[in-house]
């Protein structure tokens, strides 16, 4: 009986400690995403303008999210 109540304690502490870390990253991803940078695609930047998620040619003016690897999306 007692080893069945500390297995059951020892399993919704580690279902705990899941959901605390689970938490943890989900906001640190937010975090990171929020703080991509947004340009706006212009003259210059038209020639490289493929949006690297539905691959359409991203016109000037359109206000994008730039990826440290360079790559662009919309942000829209």
């Amino acid at each position: 009986m007692l080893r069945r109540m500390w297995l059951n304690e020892y399993r919704a502490n580690m279902l705990k400690e899941y959901r605390k870390m689970l938490k943890e990253a989900m906001m640190a991803r937010l975090l990171r995403l929020r703080s991509l940078k947004e340009v706006t695609i212009d003259v210059d930047d038209h020639d490289e303008s493929l949006c690297s998620i539905c691959t359409e040619n991203m016109e000037i003016g359109t206000v994008a999210v730039s990826l440290p690897c360079s790559h662009k999306f919309h942000k829209t």
